[in-house]
């Protein structure tokens, strides 16, 4: 069964978190100029990595523990997920292993991915298959 959009949207959290942080610091700049020119423009496009790196910073981690919890966290080895991010998206396998330390798992989705470590995955880029 196919995932809800809600949770391929806390999937790329990351991005999210980034894109807001910068429309809102953007946005702010831009107001505060009050009146439209070639300055404000080039204050609003300064503005935008600024608020990339503060919405990473201030929104990411709550992006990151919301989007867990919505996927189905905290996840265990054998628990059957649903792959919402990446190369492999929309594909589900099997957790077999864990890593705690950086809130990251291991899914079963073939000997090459194993072998090249490309079957890592972040809590919020996964969801449980049965939750779906």
């Amino acid at each position: 069964m196919k995932p809800s959009p809600i949770r391929y949207f806390f999937g790329h959290g990351w991005k999210v978190s980034m894109c807001i942080g910068a429309l809102v610091v953007a946005v702010w700049v831009g107001l505060s100029c009050g009146s439209f020119s070639v300055w404000a423009a080039l204050a609003v496009l300064l503005a935008l990595p600024l608020g990339c790196i503060l919405g990473a910073v201030f929104l990411w981690p709550f992006f990151f523990i919301v989007g867990s919890k919505i996927n189905g966290s905290p996840f265990h080895e054998g628990d059957l997920v649903h792959i919402l991010v990446g190369p492999h998206r929309d594909r589900v396998g099997r957790i077999y292993e864990m890593w705690p330390s950086r809130n990251q798992v291991r899914v079963e989705i073939g000997d090459q991915a194993k072998k090249d470590v490309t079957d890592v995955f972040s809590y919020n880029e996964i969801c449980r298959e049965r939750d779906v």
